[in-house]
C-alpha cells in the first residue's frame, strides 16, 4: 500500500463561508490537483477489544480510560467525525458490556450509527478484531485504534488520497526525533522512495517514519490477513 504524511497547515477564507485551515487546503489541493471529492458514507472501524494493562492504573478498561475527562474512545470517535466518516463499527472484547454501551451512547449524543461486533479471541493479534468486521465492511473503510488520538486533518487528507481499488494506505509519521513517542513501543514504517511500504515493525532496521495507526483499507485487507495468519502471522 501507500504512505501518506501529515498534517499541514493553510490558511484560505472566503466569506460569506468561513472554512477551517484545514478544509481550505484540502479544497485548495483538490481544485488544483484534480482530485475527486472524497467517498461519501465511510464507515470506521475502531479496534477496541485490548486490555489495556499499561492503563491498568488510571482505568480498568483501555477505550474508556480518560483523558482530561473525555475517554479516549469518545475522543477518537469525535475526531474521526471530524475527519469525514459517517458512521462506526466497533470491535470489542475485554470488557465488551461497558464499551459497548458506552459508544452506543456516544453514537447517540451524536445522532450516528454505531454497530459493535465482540472478538472472542480478544488476546491474540489485531488481525483477528479487523475479521470480526469484515461481513459489514464490503466497501473502503477507515480503520483507527480506539487508543490512537490524532488531528482530523490527517484523516481527511487520507480520504482524498487517490488509490487503486485494492489499495491499503497508512498515515505516517516521519517526525523521527518527535520527544513524544515512546522509541521502545512505536511500531515503525520503512517507507520506499516510491511511497510505499517496505517494512512494518517494532524492531526493524532501517525504518523512516512512524506508524499512526491510521489507515484507509480496502475489503481485500481482509483476505490478506487470513493470509497472513495462515503463515503464522
Amino acid at each position: 500500500g501507500g504512505v501518506l504524511t501529515g498534517p499541514s497547515a493553510y490558511f484560505c477564507k472566503h466569506p460569506p463561508h468561513q472554512f477551517v485551515d484545514e478544509e481550505a487546503e484540502r479544497l485548495t489541493e483538490d481544485f488544483i490537483e484534480g482530485r475527486e471529492n472524497a467517498p461519501t458514507n465511510v464507515k470506521c472501524l475502531i479496534l477496541a477489544a485490548g486490555q489495556g494493562q499499561r492503563l491498568r492504573e488510571i482505568a480498568p478498561s483501555k477505550p474508556l480510560a480518560e483523558l482530561h475527562g473525555t475517554a479516549m474512545i469518545e475522543r477518537v470517535m469525535d475526531q474521526a467525525l471530524k475527519g469525514g466518516v459517517k458512521e462506526f463499527f466497533v470491535v470489542t472484547g475485554y470488557e465488551a458490556d461497558k464499551v459497548e454501551s458506552f459508544v452506543e451512547a456516544v453514537a447517540e449524543t451524536r445522532e450516528v450509527r454505531v454497530e459493535t461486533k465482540r472478538n472472542p479471541e480478544w488476546t491474540k493479534a489485531n488481525g483477528l478484531s479487523v475479521l470480526a468486521a469484515e461481513e459489514h465492511l464490503n466497501e473502503p473503510f477507515v480503520l483507527v485504534m480506539c487508543d490512537h488520538l490524532f488531528d482530523p486533518a490527517i484523516l481527511r487528507d487520507l480520504l482524498h488520497q487517490p488509490r487503486r481499488p485494492d489499495e491499503l494506505i497508512l498515515a505516517v509519521d516521519r517526525r523521527l526525533d518527535n520527544p513524544l513517542v515512546d522509541g521502545k513501543d512505536v511500531t515503525r514504517v520503512d517507507v520506499g522512495s516510491d511511497g510505499r511500504i517496505r517494512k512494518i515493525g517494532k524492531n526493524i532496521d532501517g525504518a523512516n517514519a512512524y506508524d499512526t495507526g491510521i489507515f484507509l483499507a480496502p475489503p481485500a485487507l481482509f483476505q490478506a490477513i487470513r493470509e497472513n495468519l495462515a503463515n503464522g502471522g
